[in-house]
């Protein structure tokens, strides 16, 4: 069974089975986060040498986009419920589709529908 795109390597499918993670990110309960500096939500961030979680992503997990703030960084958003991955929160800002969803692409463009 392949691992998550998050993960190295993993006992398992999905993003809270990773035992090993890539970049020097940590498996914490099985999800590959940046050590101590990222919040849940990012995929990667900045590196700040602060405590506490920020929202400077640079990256999300699948499920949602990033939404730039400042300095190519910012807040991961949830996509569009139909959306497998996307980049805006739109139905038609959709880059991929679950499995069981046709992907519509537009014209000329990397975004589509899934239905």
């Amino acid at each position: 069974m392949p691992c998550d795109e998050t993960c190295e390597t993993c006992n398992g499918s999905t993003a809270t089975n990773c035992v090993k993670c890539p970049g020097g990110l940590d498996a914490t309960n099985g999800s590959c986060t940046a050590a101590s500096n990222c919040d849940a939500s990012c995929k990667t961030c900045l590196s700040k040498a602060s405590a506490t979680p920020t929202n400077d992503c640079t990256a999300c997990n699948s499920g949602k986009y990033l939404k730039i703030v400042a300095n190519n960084a910012g807040t991961c958003e949830l996509c569009h419920r139909s959306c497998l991955t996307c980049e805006g929160a739109d139905a038609n800002k959709c880059t991929s589709c679950p499995l069981s969803s046709v992907f519509n692409k537009a014209n000329g463009s990397t975004m589509g529908t899934c239905c």
